[in-house]
């Protein structure tokens, strides 16, 4: 449930991203017509990838804050493992060559996120035992 938190604030963040981007176009008449700018379309791309990977590192983090302290490396592992199933499942099921950038872009945010938790994990517990792990 943690989890769809993050999820629901980086889509909010993303459609608040895509509103500023569409807000600053200048070539449109009224304002019902769609923006005609070049750049427009390299933004949404920018903003696509971008949401697609905050969510995943967003997932991965507020799994791993709502869990104890004893099931945190086994919720980082579990997070990361069931995400990149879920990604590789939409890559076989919906094969386009404009879904593989944002795909990458989730399992390298998730993987990052993963990395970072573990590294949090085993400096906590070398702080508590006294010895430090950098």
């Amino acid at each position: 449930m943690v989890s769809l938190i993050g999820w629901v604030l980086a889509f909010c963040l993303g459609l608040f991203a895509r509103g500023v981007a569409e807000s600053s176009c200048l070539e449109k008449l009224h304002d019902s017509d769609p923006c005609a700018e070049p750049w427009l379309l390299l933004a949404e791309d920018i903003i696509i990838n971008g949401v697609v990977a905050l969510s995943a590192w967003f997932v991965v983090q507020f799994a791993v804050l709502a869990a104890s302290a004893s099931r945190k490396k086994a919720v980082a592992n579990v997070s990361f493992a069931s995400g990149t199933s879920v990604v590789v499942y939409l890559a076989m099921t919906d094969w386009r060559a404009s879904t593989l950038i944002p795909m990458g872009a989730a399992v390298l945010a998730k993987a990052l996120a993963r990395w970072y938790c573990l590294r949090r994990i085993r400096t906590r517990e070398a702080n508590r035992a006294g010895t430090r792990s950098d």
